[in-house]
């Protein structure tokens, strides 16, 4: 009897010795959970147009006391960031980058935060965005958390930086191609928008790409404030939107491939309640229809 004792008690030891072995050797489980970086996120709006940003960063970002953004990014998020930028030139995005006094010591960097806050700077100028359209700042902190040697290290603000003239407007906007919107914008009293560089490239591509493609459209969408009558807004946004047409169609373009669009006060990208914002909607948007 206590022969088979003896045998029951080495199974019950191999049971509980293969168990353990499996749960914390082979399945690597812990008594601890390793804890997980948090997200960062990235979020915008919505704004007048009903457009808004919601996306997040992957928490590992940065080394300790690294400043350059580590391969797990999530580069689609930094991308959907500069694309929305881009898309709205007069949002300006406030990046803060955080460190701990120990890694600022640890390396001949002061500021690690800001270095962090640049490199994301960095990508966007990279991918077109205006360099005065990001502002950042560095930022020390006892309280942040590395796994794995790894920070989240991030934060981001936007906030809305009105314009003072249709010129500073007209020179905030960005060029993208031509199946992207771009906003033209005139002085008060003319009906001659403010050329740039980039408008101007617009209409040499636009001129190019229609006499390839005659069953292309080119769509003009004119827009004012809400100052005045809904009937007058409108009137006063199509004869805007046949101004531009005039313009590009001395140009080169053919006025049959061009569509007028009269939208009015209805569709604002800025409050009317302010001079700025008023100055802001008083725009005409040139686009090319994307090909089916």
């Amino acid at each position: 009897m206590d022969g088979f004792r003896g045998w029951w008690l080495v199974v019950g030891v191999w049971v509980v010795a293969s168990i353990t072995t499996h749960l914390f050797y082979i399945k690597r489980i812990r008594l601890r959970p390793e804890p997980i970086l948090a997200t960062v996120p990235v979020i915008d709006g919505p704004n007048p147009d009903g457009s808004s940003l919601h996306t997040r960063l992957r928490g590992e970002l940065f080394g300790r006391s690294g400043g350059e953004l580590n391969q797990k990014t999530n580069w689609s998020a930094l991308d959907s960031l500069a694309d929305y930028l881009l898309r709205h030139p007069n949002r300006t995005l406030y990046v803060t980058g955080y460190h701990t006094p120990a890694e600022s010591r640890q390396t001949l960097v002061l500021d690690v935060g800001k270095l962090r806050a640049e490199a994301v700077r960095s990508y966007l100028t990279a991918a077109g965005v205006s360099p005065d359209q990001t502002q950042t700042r560095g930022q020390a902190t006892e309280s942040l958390l590395f796994v794995n040697d790894s920070t989240n290290a991030l934060a981001f603000t936007f906030e809305t930086t009105p314009a003072k003239t249709s010129d500073d407007l007209a020179h905030q906007q960005h060029y993208i191609d031509l199946f992207h919107p771009l906003a033209l914008y005139f002085a008060t009293g003319s009906s001659t928008y403010t050329l740039t560089l980039d408008n101007e490239q617009f209409a040499t591509d636009a001129v190019a790409y229609l006499r390839l493609n005659p069953q292309a459209i080119l769509t003009l969408t004119g827009h004012t404030d809400s100052v005045g009558s809904d009937i007058r807004n409108r009137t006063l946004s199509l004869r805007r939107a046949e101004s531009v047409r005039g313009v590009l169609v001395r140009q080169g373009i053919r006025a049959k491939q061009c569509r007028l669009v009269a939208r009015g006060e209805t569709d604002p990208i800025a409050p009317n309640a302010t001079p700025e914002g008023r100055e802001t909607n008083r725009r005409v948007t040139v686009v090319i229809g994307k090909p089916k």
